[in-house]
């Protein structure tokens, strides 16, 4: 690897392999939880994911390559995270609330992610491509709202004391 046009496909590989887990285990972790909006907003979110996706297959076509997955470790990690906290068998309330954060912290690592190739490809001048992976970013800044406004109440579901 030797220039930014190398470190651009790169990343961009990874980035794919990290939407296409996303989106695969978005829908697994939604099946685990509970709470009826938090699965709505699951759901939601791995619909915009999957949008994502497209648009960078679309990328891949704009940089004449075809679509290839690197691994990545960052998100192999997160779902890992999330699989390894199933195994302490936490209540359906304790679930939510982790299940949530989970999912806030993939939306952020991807959001890290895209901002570094929207850099790399603004410095490369492709403009097309900028497009995309920008109108990608905005996914997240509104999808993971959603995530965001959960947080809170099923946080408190923890704290209150049941009447």
């Amino acid at each position: 690897m030797e220039s930014a046009r190398d470190l651009f496909e790169h990343e961009l590989c990874v980035l794919y392999d990290a939407e296409t887990k996303a989106v695969r285990s978005l829908g697994r972790m939604s099946m685990r939880c509970s709470d009826p909006e938090l699965v709505d907003v699951y759901k939601q979110y791995q619909l915009v994911a999957e949008k994502r996706l497209d648009r960078l297959v679309a990328v891949f076509g704009l940089v004449g390559r075809n679509p290839q997955r690197i691994p990545c470790a960052g998100m192999n990690g997160l779902i890992e995270e999330f699989s390894d906290f199933l195994e302490s068998k936490p209540s359906d309330a304790v679930l939510d609330a982790f299940a949530v954060e989970s999912a806030r912290r993939v939306e952020r690592y991807e959001v890290c992610a895209y901002q570094a190739l929207i850099t790399l490809a603004v410095a490369l001048r492709l403009d097309e491509v900028t497009e995309l992976l920008l109108e990608s970013l905005g996914d997240h800044n509104l999808a993971g709202g959603g995530f965001k406004a959960l947080t809170i109440s099923l946080t408190e579901k923890l704290i209150v004391p049941k009447e």
